[in-house]
């Protein structure tokens, strides 16, 4: 859907510049649940270095086993790459929610808007009329058609 248009009929647009965005909702409630991961991530992060500190003091090896130390260390090492992770689901979405603003490809002048705040954007490239046209009216090309008998 629709939620903005940023461009009107005969404005000039550089390349990367904002045409329109369609609703970012349901990425911007996806990036709030992800950095809720991310701090419950770095809690959990902290209470296995925590645990695991205490393995790492004891001046007697012998006090504990082997399996349990390296339990803890383990546990540690995937509390950290959980937060890695979140960080990742981060950046995917923030990408997914810079890809839904519509920018143009190339410098131009818009020419003509078949779109409307609120509508259904069809990103199909079959569809006979272009969502927004624009093109670059700088520069001419003559089209010539030169009849065999005049030649």
């Amino acid at each position: 859907i629709i939620t903005d248009i940023y461009v009107k009929v005969g404005d000039t647009v550089k390349k990367g510049d904002r045409l329109f965005k369609l609703d970012t909702r349901h990425l911007e409630a996806q990036l709030e649940k992800d950095l809720q991961e991310k701090k419950l991530a770095e809690i959990d992060y902290e209470n296995q270095k925590m645990q695991f500190s205490f393995y790492q003091r004891l001046k007697d090896k012998a006090a504990t086993s082997e399996q349990e130390y390296q339990t803890a260390l383990y546990a540690k090492e995937l509390a950290q790459q959980r937060i890695a992770t979140a960080n990742a689901n981060i950046e995917i979405t923030k990408t997914d929610m810079a890809r839904s603003v519509i920018c143009a490809p190339i410098d131009g002048d818009v020419l003509q808007i078949n779109i409307h705040v609120g509508q259904v954007a069809l990103l199909n490239p079959l569809d006979k009329l272009p969502q927004i046209l624009f093109g670059n009216t700088t520069t001419y090309h003559v089209r010539v058609d030169i009849d065999e008998d005049n030649a």
